[in-house]
């Protein structure tokens, strides 16, 4: 979305509460903020609540604050979500009740955590990175975007950027071949 029309559809949201300007950016954004969620969320039910969670919370952030970056807001808010449901989770899964042992054995589970093996291990390496490389990551090679516009995103500078991208590639190189030994 062009830069000025994302600012004229911000400044709507802000001003006049316009539902339909931020209908607009959903449906321009929407799918990016789904695959990043996708990304790092164990399923599709957490997806899609955390999904929902993020507009709820960006409808009203932008109600009251002036927003430079609708998509690095988004994703800031996403983060938070993510984050938010991690902990959560830790201090719901110290105790597992034995109807829910039971279900971590059954033979559905263990079909289910085959065919998503190689996505965990992507999610893991990814999750050893710093934050903001992850992000830069996933900008640059889920999303495509360009180093370019990765930086005016990130707020550093494209030479910054392409370092990044290149050290968090190299960490990811490590990873894998400690892991799996050299491919």
């Amino acid at each position: 979305m062009k830069r000025n029309k994302e600012q004229f559809l911000l400044f709507r949201i802000r001003e006049f509460r316009d539902e339909k300007a931020f209908q607009s950016l959903v449906l321009e954004y929407g799918p990016r903020l789904e695959r990043y969620l996708r990304s790092r969320l164990p399923n599709q039910t957490e997806t899609d609540d955390a999904y929902s969670e993020v507009w709820m919370r960006l409808w009203n952030y932008s109600l009251s604050t002036k927003i430079d970056s609708f998509i690095a807001v988004t994703l800031a808010i996403g983060r938070n979500v993510i984050a938010e449901y991690y902990k959560e989770r830790k201090r719901r899964s110290e105790v597992l009740t034995e109807y829910e042992m039971q279900d971590v054995h059954s033979v559905d589970l263990h079909l289910e955590i085959i065919d998503k093996v190689d996505v965990n291990i992507l999610k893991e390496i990814m999750n050893n990175l710093k934050e903001d490389h992850a992000q830069v990551m996933f900008l640059r090679y889920m999303e495509g975007h360009s180093v370019k516009d990765i930086a005016r995103q990130i707020g550093k500078t494209e030479n910054a950027t392409s370092v990044i991208i290149h050290r968090s590639i190299k960490k990811i190189r490590e990873q894998i071949i400690q892991r799996f030994g050299d491919l």
